[in-house]
């Protein structure tokens, strides 16, 4: 449980079709980069839409193409401990489909478990599932977009209707918007930080730290 995986797909266009949408479904959350920029962030809703079933994403990824060689890359984080408001799967999984790009996940699809991060001896989250994760640059330094380094043929657990996955219901709601990082600037007194926010807003903090090795 709490552990992190990188899948990746690849995609050589003659032209750029109008639409590409990428039909997206994981365990549990996950984050969607299309040649290295990020296209979803926090993507994926937790299970039971129906009794043994989840949701997928449509996400329409044909701004972010080129003519060539195309790299996609999908960062999941399995949460495992289901809580209260979320059924999971015993691993993390992903299932996705583009007819416009002819992409779908199976045998052939490349990714690995990412080492780097760990489980924390933290207190979990009993209403949403998931816990605190810790990220050891030892392993291999940070990066925002996943690397390919690792990557090897995925294991298929079940094909789309068949368990763990079943029936896949449409996201219901929409994915979340973000912009670029906004710098904020903070005020350090006896240890402890205050950050002062542009506007009233909804955010995911992201933090640059100088640290000494271990």
């Amino acid at each position: 449980e709490n552990r992190r995986a990188n899948f990746f797909f690849s995609v050589n266009l003659d032209t750029v079709p109008e639409q590409a949408i990428l039909h997206i479904g994981c365990e549990t959350k996950y984050w969607l980069f299309v040649n290295g920029a990020l296209t979803v962030f926090d993507g994926g809703l937790f299970r039971e839409s129906l009794p043994g079933c989840g949701y997928y994403d449509s996400v329409d990824i044909a701004k972010h193409l080129r003519p060539g060689k195309n790299e996609i890359a999908i960062h999941v984080w399995y949460f495992g401990n289901g809580g209260r408001n979320n059924t999971a799967i015993q691993g993390a999984g992903l299932i996705l489909e583009s007819k416009e790009l002819g992409l779908y996940s199976g045998a052939e699809t490349l990714g690995y478990v990412d080492d780097a991060y760990y489980i924390t001896n933290f207190e979990k989250s009993w209403l949403y599932g998931g816990g605190h994760t810790a990220y050891d640059s030892n392993v291999h330094p940070f990066s925002l977009c996943p690397s390919m380094e690792k990557a090897a043929k995925c294991l298929v657990v079940g094909s789309y209707g068949d368990a763990p996955w079943g029936q896949l219901v449409a996201r219901p709601v929409p994915l979340l918007f973000f912009t670029d990082r906004i710098p904020c600037p903070g005020i350090e007194k006896n240890g402890k930080y205050t950050i002062t926010l542009p506007y009233a807003m909804h955010f995911s903090p992201y933090l640059k730290v100088k640290a000494h090795g271990g």
